[in-house]
Parts: structure tokens; sequence; C-alpha cells
């Protein structure tokens, strides 16, 4: 694991290019330390952004901000505050939990307003005694806790922002190889972020579900048989 933020600087200067070490990148004058300095929140964010990693997901009850009497907006009855460090809105858990289809994910919207953002659904209108809770990606800031597939992205992203810097310019067009490196790092990470989350099986398709009987959000119900009265087989 990374012990420091001097070594994703390093990283991504090496990604530059540049050889030439830093000692501190909090402190040190150099341009190089500045320049890393100076996007090195912007890079993390949009890092954290690019996938829903599990190291930085959280669950947690919203605040109920307005509504369902009188509703929220005229398409929404309920507004929650949304978290102060959330980065990405993942979902709502539905009454499937971890195993949701089209059919039961919860449509919502996020908008700014002078107390900051807030979440829009019309969750929970029919399950008024179903705990509502999010599951979102937030501002993880413990370097201890950052996997190496999140720092190398990073890494990309701070040396994709700082090349025209370093490079007087970017004569050689190093930013757009260094956008397709991110990418390729982002896609691995997703993958990998992906394989080390067991979640239930996937549902039927609706269809299939429709036929093997359709209960109460879960997919329960009077199992499907043929009547075979009536007919004869020659």
């Amino acid at each position: 694991m990374v012990q420091s933020l001097t070594e994703i600087a390093q990283l991504a200067l090496v990604h530059c290019g540049v050889s030439k070490p830093i000692q501190n990148v909090l402190t040190e004058r150099s341009l190089e330390a500045q320049a890393c300095r100076a996007v090195g929140n912007t890079a993390r964010q949009t890092t954290l952004r690019a996938v829903p990693w599990l190291f930085a997901k959280k669950f947690i009850t919203p605040a109920l901000v307005s509504g369902p009497n009188p509703p929220a907006t005229i398409e929404w009855l309920y507004s929650y505050q949304a978290p102060s460090d959330m980065l990405h809105m993942i979902r709502f858990i539905s009454t499937r939990l971890n195993n949701d289809t089209r059919q039961s994910r919860i449509p919502y919207t996020i908008t700014d307003s002078p107390s900051g953002l807030l979440i829009y659904t019309n969750w929970p209108d029919n399950f008024p005694n179903f705990p509502v809770t999010i599951e979102y990606t937030y501002d993880n800031q413990d370097l201890p806790r950052w996997p190496s597939d999140f720092v190398l992205a990073m890494s990309y992203y701070i040396a994709y922002l700082i090349a025209p810097v370093i490079t007087a310019g970017d004569p050689y067009q190093l930013q757009q190889k260094l956008m397709g490196l991110f990418t390729q790092a982002v896609t691995r990470a997703s993958d990998t972020n992906a394989n080390e989350e067991q979640r239930p099986q996937e549902p039927q398709s609706e269809f299939v579900r429709a036929r093997d009987g359709y209960g109460f959000g879960v997919g329960m119900g009077q199992q499907w048989a043929p009547i075979v009265d009536g007919f004869e087989v020659e």
C-alpha cells in the first residue's frame, strides 16, 4: 500500500518522463511538486468517481428534508440531504436489497440547493416501514486503505493534468497518451473491484419470474404448471 502522497506524485512524474525526485510534495517549492499539489484533490476525487470502489463505499440513512405532504417537487415526493462526503451516488437500497432487477431499481435525481446537494425520489411511497438507505462512494482520504490499482489510476490522472506544465506545453501530445492509460487502469481496476464482491445470482427476466409466480418484491409466489386436462399424447 502507498505510504504517502509524495510516492504518488513521484509515480505521476515518472509517467511524464521526469526522474527528478521529490522529497515532500506537500512542502517542496519545485515546479514539479507545486504542479502535483495543485491537482491532487481533483485527481483523487475524479478517480474515486470513476469506479464504485469497495474501499470507499458507505451505506447510510440520509436525512429527510421534505415530503411527502406536501411533496418535495411536482415530480418527486421526497427530498433527502446528500452526505457531505458523497462523491458518487450509487443507488437506493430497494426491497430486493442487493439483487435488484430493472423494475426494482429506485429512480432518483440529484440537484443543488442553498443547503447543499439534495437527492429527490419517490421512495419509499409504497413501503413506509422500509428503512431508507443509500449506497454511495465517499471521499476516502485514508492513504493506507488505498489499493494499488487505485493509486496507479490516480497517478495517471495527476500526470495527465500536469503534463502541459511539466513538458512546457505538451509538444508530444503526452496528455492524450496519459488519458488512455488512465482509462485502461480504471477499466482493469473496475474488473478487479467487481471480482472482489460476490453478489447473489442475477434474477431471471420479468417474463420468467411472471411465469414462476411474482410475489411481494422478491419474485416468490405460486409456481406455474401446465394444465394437462383435455390433452392426449399420441
